[in-house]
């Protein structure tokens, strides 16, 4: 079965027996942070929205590119985080291979601040896409995502 993940950095978690010769199939709804035509490589990272327990309180920040991704925080006394900032931002990037998909990405998909939902093989130590599809109609987005994520967390049933 696969199993939606909207925090790439959660996949080691979900899946600590993900192995070359045992991979997992996930689904990631990421938001595209560049992508390198040289290696047929995506960085991505988590969608800007909040999905906070049962408050279901959401950010509409859809417009994160790269440049308001690393603008300076100040902290309460003026100094700057920017290093600070950079690092968190680094740790919630992910790469994932595309090669595979790429004749079958419609021209512009893979600008960055687009929504994207990417089935993918996961071993462990990387992501391997083997489809790749532009998220589109933001009115319905979140609370698709909010019914995606909680079915997400239902533990499957031993009988």
């Amino acid at each position: 079965m696969t199993k939606l993940i909207l925090e790439p950095s959660q996949l080691r978690q979900q899946f600590p027996r993900a192995a070359q010769h045992r991979p997992e199939r996930v689904r990631l709804a990421v938001q595209i942070y560049s992508y390198n035509q040289n290696d047929d490589v995506v960085v991505v990272q988590p969608l800007p929205i909040t999905l906070c327990g049962n408050n279901h309180r959401h950010d509409h920040d859809f417009g994160v590119t790269k440049t308001n991704l690393t603008d300076d925080l100040n902290d309460s006394k003026g100094n700057s985080r920017k290093g600070e900032t950079d690092t968190k931002k680094r740790n919630k990037l992910y790469t994932i291979k595309i090669a595979d998909v790429l004749e079958d990405v419609y021209p512009g998909t893979l600008q960055p601040g687009n929504l994207v939902n990417i089935e993918a093989f996961y071993d462990g130590k990387q992501i391997n896409a083997f489809s790749l599809t532009l998220i589109r109609d933001m009115d319905s987005v979140v609370k698709l995502f909010e019914v995606l994520k909680y079915m997400s967390e239902i533990k499957p049933l031993r009988i």
